[in-house]
């Protein structure tokens, strides 16, 4: 009786707009959230202006902190990515040269493949040591700490 040519519903909570007034009041609490957390204010004090929980102000500061470091590590991964492809233009217009015999060609490849693994992190890092010269009092401050 007309029921199979109806459209199905889906189950469960309906998609809300994000231009809905309660999703612009939300984007508008979290922007003022950051903004005061930016600015040195606790999270209490956030939570008061904005109307909310201490945890749930913590939340909308860390949601934003960690979507603007995804953005970065993208936008980092791109430059890499533009570096390398212009390296590899560099290397293949210079390697066959330095592969003739060219000096300079082979001092200018060795330099891009420096540059690439600088890039990719493929050197293993240089060792390093570090001595102090404390008080034997600092040293057995120190080591108290260490020890809890």
């Amino acid at each position: 009786m007309g029921g199979e040519d109806a459209p199905k519903r889906k189950r469960g909570r309906p998609k809300r707009q994000t231009t809905a007034p309660r999703s612009v009041d939300c984007i508008d609490w979290h922007k003022t959230a950051v903004e005061m957390r930016t600015r040195g204010h606790t999270y209490q004090q956030i939570a008061d202006a904005c109307g909310v929980s201490m945890s749930a102000a913590y939340k909308a500061v860390c949601t934003y902190l960690e979507q603007t470091r995804a953005i970065a590590r993208e936008a980092a991964e791109e430059v890499r990515r533009l570096e390398l492809d212009r390296l590899d233009r560099m290397l293949a217009a210079f390697g066959p040269r330095a592969e003739d015999g060219d000096g300079g060609a082979a001092d200018r490849v060795l330099r891009i493949q420096e540059r690439r693994a600088k890039l990719l992190g493929l050197d293993a890092p240089a060792e390093s040591r570090t001595t102090v010269d404390a008080h034997p009092d600092t040293v057995r401050a120190l080591m108290a700490l260490v020890a809890k």
